[in-house]
């Protein structure tokens, strides 16, 4: 269900936020050679600081719940994914919430610098909203599951088909998730040329 992917594909995406203060602060270390004006630079620095403030408080919280659910369903423990990725619901719509929140702060700088910027950081809330929903689909198919396997119904139940077609669901909701990670990759490439071209 590549729910493993996923997780490493988000905690790549918080090393990449990282990255990005430390490129960023490095560019400040040489700011006057640089024609990025001060309140850009400015605004550009606390929305990264901020971003990582989110990832931390939010969206990590979000991806421990989401492996705790990942552990029980492989042990076939319906109710703790149920309840795991409720509370990795409430960390990801935060964290989607905060990105976007960031995103709105950028559109008062109105440069091609800030706009890529503000396109990155909705992205970022996009990808949060990806799994808020996987989680979502994850929840209710163990719900199912959990009518299947540990209640008597019989045999031939729906419940167990209803399950399969929520998981199938959930997998279309990660293939949303790593399209827009692969947009995300690119555009912050775009923007790390960019600064280097500032700098120059």
């Amino acid at each position: 269900m590549n729910k493993k992917r996923m997780n490493m594909k988000e905690f790549g995406l918080i090393t990449i936020f990282i990255l990005l203060i430390a490129i960023i602060v490095y560019q400040g270390i040489h700011y006057q050679k640089s024609s990025v004006q001060g309140k850009e630079f400015k605004l550009i620095l606390k929305t990264n600081i901020e971003s990582t403030d989110n990832s931390l408080n939010n969206e990590q919280p979000a991806l421990n719940f989401y492996s705790e659910a990942s552990t029980a369903y492989g042990n076939g423990d319906y109710l703790s994914v149920q309840a795991n990725c409720r509370l990795a619901r409430s960390d990801f719509s935060a964290a989607s919430n905060g990105y976007l929140a960031i995103a709105s702060e950028l559109k008062s700088g109105n440069t091609p610098l800030l706009q890529k910027y503000e396109e990155l950081y909705t992205l970022a809330s996009d990808i949060q909203t990806n799994l808020y929903e996987a989680c979502e689909h994850f929840e209710t198919a163990a719900g199912y599951y959990h009518t299947y396997y540990d209640t008597s119904v019989s045999a031939d139940d729906q419940s167990y088909q209803m399950g399969t077609n929520e998981i199938t669901a959930m997998n279309e909701k990660i293939a949303d998730h790593d399209a827009n990670v692969r947009k995300y990759n690119t555009l912050l490439a775009d923007i790390n040329t960019e600064l280097e071209k500032e700098t120059q």
